[in-house]
Formats: structure tokens, C-alpha cells, sequence
């Protein structure tokens, strides 16, 4: 029996360093139409508007990527900034406000870049996902593996108990064993449900 359980506590563990199945490569391509160019900010100064500029030109592939159902990667203004846009951007015509007084608001433009950077964000989203699954799926074997252990030792010493009471009190010991075994059953039992509720 312990040759049993130790074979199947292997076994989970291989599963769990396997991890989660291979990273999508097939990335598909987002449409023309609906690449972003351009971003137009406005500030008080030229570096608070470029600063909203790179936060808007984040906010915006942030939704593109919800729009296309890639939830597990969220872009940082660093990352847009170094990897999306083409360059620092450039300062456009100041714009008069009534309402923020009679000095004028500063623009600021930046500029998505024309290589096919849609690919790499996805990926990285791709990447997120498995890395997620992989952490759902230790979650699960380290549960499974720690039950199957105790109920290793729990047979271990129903074993030792009953032959040192020479079975005087085998029934209250079996349902002892049976009413701890089907609980950690059912922790095992739920630590798979998890992983498979998570996806795979």
C-alpha cells in the first residue's frame, strides 16, 4: 500500500512540475482598423501632458486587450513607453481653456509604433496565463500529495492501533479512519475542482 501511495504522490508531483500546457503560438493579428496611431494630451505644461499622453496610450491598449478577451497581462505606463510608442512624442498646438484660466494648455502627441507590437502584448498575455495555471495546478498537487500522505499514516496506524488492541476495538477504529479519510478525500477532491474551474 505505501509502494501505492508513494507511486501516485509521484505522479501528481510530475504533474504539477510538468506545469500548464504549452504557450500559444498562433497569435491572430488585430486590424487595421482598430490600431491605435495616436494619442493627443493635454496639460499645464509640456511634461504633465506627456505624461497623460503615455497614461491615455496605456489605458487604451488596456482595452483593446479586454475587448479582445486577453485579461491575464495589464501594460504599465513603463512598458508602454519603452516597447509600444515610437519615440517620446511631440509637443502639438496649445489649446485655450476658459475654464483653467487664461494661460493656454500645453499638447502633447505620442505615436504607437508601425511594427506589429500587438504580437509581443499578446504573448506576454499568453505567457501570464500559463503562469497562473501553473500556480492553480501546484496549489492543487500540494493538496492532493499532503492528503493522500495523511491518509497514508492514518492506515499506518489504524494498522498498529488494531494489533495492539488485538481488534477489541477494530469497528470504532474503521469509523474513525473511514470519517478522516473521506474528508481529506473531499479537501483532494476540491483542490483538483479548483484547478479545473480555473482552466487549464
Amino acid at each position: 500500500m505505501k509502494q501505492m501511495f508513494l507511486t501516485i504522490c509521484g505522479l501528481v508531483l510530475l504533474w504539477a512540475i510538468a506545469g500548464a500546457s504549452g504557450a500559444q503560438t498562433n497569435v491572430p493579428a488585430l486590424p487595421e482598423a482598430m490600431k491605435p496611431r495616436e494619442v493627443k494630451a493635454f496639460g499645464v505644461d509640456a511634461t504633465k501632458a506627456r505624461e497623460i499622453a503615455v497614461n491615455q496610450a496605456t489605458i487604451l491598449v488596456g482595452k483593446l486587450l479586454e475587448e479582445n478577451h486577453y485579461t491575464s497581462f495589464r501594460p504599465d505606463a513603463k512598458y508602454v513607453r519603452e516597447n509600444l510608442l515610437a519615440d517620446d512624442g511631440k509637443p502639438g498646438p496649445d489649446v485655450r481653456n476658459d475654464l483653467v484660466g487664461d494661460e493656454p494648455l500645453k499638447q502633447w502627441i505620442v505615436t504607437f509604433k508601425d511594427s506589429n507590437w500587438w504580437q509581443d502584448v499578446v504573448r506576454r498575455d499568453y505567457e501570464a496565463q500559463r503562469v497562473q495555471r501553473a500556480a492553480v495546478r501546484q496549489s492543487a498537487a500540494k493538496r492532493f500529495v499532503v492528503a493522500l500522505l495523511v491518509l497514508l499514516a492514518i492506515a499506518n496506524a489504524y494498522v498498529r492501533i488494531n494489533r495492539l488492541t488485538r481488534s477489541r476495538y477494530a469497528r470504532w477504529l474503521q469509523v474513525i479512519c473511514v470519517g478522516v479519510a473521506s474528508v481529506l478525500l473531499a479537501i483532494a477532491l476540491l483542490a483538483f475542482a479548483m484547478y479545473f474551474l480555473a482552466g487549464r
